[in-house]
């Protein structure tokens, strides 16, 4: 997993949704994340961006 993953994924999620995740710890999100990438059998998060990309 690159360090860049979790920025390129916080951009996605901000172009895609207009949540922006700026106000919260850089901790706090990569904890939320890995929770979310468990559910969804993401193992990294390219993975989970894609199955995001996917979804309406």
């Amino acid at each position: 997993m690159q360090d860049r993953d979790p920025e390129l994924l916080k951009r996605q999620i901000l172009r895609d949704t207009g949540f922006g995740c700026s106000q919260y710890r850089d901790s706090y999100l990569k904890r939320r994340l890995a929770i979310r990438m468990s559910a969804n059998n993401a193992e990294s998060y390219r993975d989970y961006a894609v199955i995001l990309k996917g979804r309406p």
